[in-house]
């Protein structure tokens, strides 16, 4: 075998690995890419559940006062406590969104901190993605907790509102 036919051999038999390693970081690529688009998109889906529904209350329960106060002064004066748990469940959501966008940026600089090799595993995980993933996280159960601050906002303040209504 001569030199020549020995490369040209040695070329086809490293093709197949140079092909799954090139699918390995085109699958990659497109994970990233993915990861990027879903930064804007999850902070919009959180803000709107939350804030369309506690903001939605609120101005409910402002159109209410408003319409009530010439007859009842005493009831609208009590409702300012509820309306004002309603505005803070509004505004826990936009906090929410506010911690939701950077967990998932976060979460989307760690996926691109990766190392791309002609060996398996053809992709790996660097170290520099650990800090990315770290302030994700934390993020991510921040949001969490101002989720569930949100909805708590608005159960007091039905709550809240209901009893003034009753009495």
């Amino acid at each position: 075998m001569t030199l020549a036919e020995h490369s040209t051999a040695a070329q086809e038999a490293t093709a197949p690995a140079l092909d799954v390693a090139t699918q390995h970081h085109l699958d990659d690529l497109a994970w990233q890419r993915a990861m990027m688009a879903s930064v804007p998109k999850f902070a919009i889906e959180a803000i709107r559940a939350i804030v369309l529904t506690s903001g939605g209350f609120a101005l409910i329960g402002l159109a209410f006062v408003g319409s009530i106060y010439g007859s009842d002064p005493w009831q609208a004066r009590a409702l300012v406590t509820p309306i004002f748990l309603l505005a803070a469940g509004a505004f826990s959501g936009v906090l929410c969104a506010a911690l939701s966008y950077i967990a998932q940026w976060s979460f989307a600089r760690a996926s691109v901190a990766r190392h791309h090799g002609w060996e398996p595993p053809y992709v790996t995980t660097t170290p520099a993605a650990t800090p990315y993933r770290r302030i994700g996280k934390t993020f991510q159960i921040a949001a969490v907790i101002a989720a569930v601050g949100a909805f708590g906002f608005m159960i007091a303040g039905g709550l809240d509102a209901w009893t003034v209504l009753l009495e």
